[in-house]
């Protein structure tokens, strides 16, 4: 059985600047290397336990209830983006990051489009993934680079042309469909901001309520939607 919980180094009555994790990655090695990774790169990350399987993590991630689940999504059973599905239902509180081998644009919209706060290459900088990991703490969302265009691109590829959700458009205020497409864009809040010539929190004010009225989880969910939906 591959499940195993893992004790802090640290005490756990730290500040809540430690964020507890759950790895879920059937390839042990990758698994125990990735673990010992993430220590030496951030010691306040806390690998709570790993798990082998999505069967494991669907039993073992809603009574630890960590801060995010690493995810893989080629699993040996149970895949990934069923789980994350699941997760979503069982504890939407818990935010998942994909770390996978696999840039198919079609497994990183499969994983988007089921709830994942990002999705980041294994040969990503350990670095990257520890800042992937509490950006989906935070509720942000990562891409690593070489997805992001073509995840995009694929979207665009893949749309009815001139499908135009009219229905979002009138929810959305002409200042929300503007910040939408600078998302959409691939723009961050501080970019979108120097565009509209706004200030970022004022962006990042925008975002929020564009999610809210999306009932989307995370930015590159809306930019997905807005490409699909030619508004972008």
């Amino acid at each position: 059985m591959a499940y195993t919980e893992h004790q802090s180094a640290v005490s756990r009555f730290t500040s809540r600047d430690q964020l507890d994790v759950v790895l879920v990655e059937d390839h042990r090695l990758f698994r125990e290397g990735l673990v010992e990774l993430l220590g030496a790169a951030d010691p306040s990350l806390h690998v709570a336990a790993t798990c082998g399987s999505a069967e494991e993590a669907l039993a073992v991630i809603p009574r630890l209830l960590p801060d995010v689940a690493i995810m893989d999504i080629h699993l040996s059973q149970m895949s990934g983006i069923q789980a994350i599905r699941r997760l979503a239902v069982l504890c939407p509180t818990v935010r998942v990051l994909v770390v996978s081998g696999s840039a198919d644009d079609r497994d990183v919209l499969d994983a988007i489009l089921a709830g994942a706060f990002g999705y980041v290459l294994k040969d990503s900088p350990i670095e990257q993934i520890a800042e992937a990991i509490r950006l989906a703490a935070q509720g942000g969302a990562t891409l690593s680079p070489t997805v992001a265009a073509q995840l995009l691109e694929h979207v665009r590829q893949v749309r009815p042309p001139a499908q135009i959700a009219e229905e979002v458009v009138g929810e959305l205020t002409p200042r929300e469909l503007e910040v939408l497409r600078l998302l959409a864009a691939g723009m961050e809040n501080a970019e979108i901001a120097g565009v509209l010539v706004i200030s970022t929190r004022t962006a990042r004010n925008h975002v929020a309520s564009i999610l809210e009225k999306l009932q989307m989880q995370n930015r590159i969910q809306a930019a997905v939607y807005a490409v699909r939906h030619g508004l972008a």
